[in-house]
């Protein structure tokens, strides 16, 4: 349900949407319908499953946070050259 949600552009209406998509999910898990009348707290606290905006927007702030080209680990790791010469080409 999340591919490729780092470069999404959320917006109030998709954010509805998912949060629609989830519940409903979370709702079919159980095999529970509107006329059980659970609370979405229930639901949730029975599922432990994650809010997805929450997932989502921790997963774009860490996305944007690992494209800094300073002294950080995700830049040595992009210009990184092997030290035993050169690199083979096709499947490692």
């Amino acid at each position: 349900m999340t591919h490729g949600e780092e470069i999404w552009i959320l917006t109030t209406k998709m954010e509805k949407k998912l949060s629609a998509a989830q519940h409903n999910m979370e709702l079919n898990m159980f095999n529970i319908t509107y006329k059980d009348q659970k609370t979405n707290k229930w639901v949730r606290d029975q599922t432990k499953v994650m809010d997805i905006m929450e997932i989502i927007k921790n997963r774009k702030w860490t996305g944007h946070m690992s494209h800094r080209m300073d002294n950080r680990w995700r830049a040595a790791l992009i210009v990184w050259t092997p030290t035993g010469g050169k690199i083979n080409r096709g499947r490692q």
